[in-house]
């Protein structure tokens, strides 16, 4: 039996970023900081759909701590001649964690 399920806490690199489909479906994309080994740190693309897409948005800025649960996956795109490829992770559930303290809120 194959599983393709991920759980991932990191920090957010940026603001989440959020856009609509043609069919009006909202989308997000985020990219979280993961400590890894020996100080490396990893960047995650991570893409929410829906609702969650619209929470997240709305109540999460750069430097937030998340949890997320999602799926491995991934993409191809070619541009002039050259293959692209994203691997990500889809969010099924994203738990807000640590919040960053930002001037507005003292």
């Amino acid at each position: 039996m194959d599983m393709n399920s991920v759980n991932v806490i990191g920090r957010l690199a940026a603001d989440p970023e959020l856009r609509y489909t043609e069919n009006s479906v909202p989308v997000a994309n985020l990219r979280i900081e993961v400590n890894g080994r020996n100080d490396h740190v990893d960047f995650i693309d991570v893409t929410a759909w829906g609702v969650l897409a619209e929470t997240v948005v709305e109540h999460k800025t750069k430097g937030d701590q998340i949890a997320v649960v999602g799926r491995i996956t991934t993409s191809e795109w070619e541009v002039d001649g050259d293959r692209r490829f994203r691997t990500g992770i889809t969010a099924d559930n994203i738990v807000f964690l640590a919040r960053v303290r930002h001037p507005a809120d003292a």
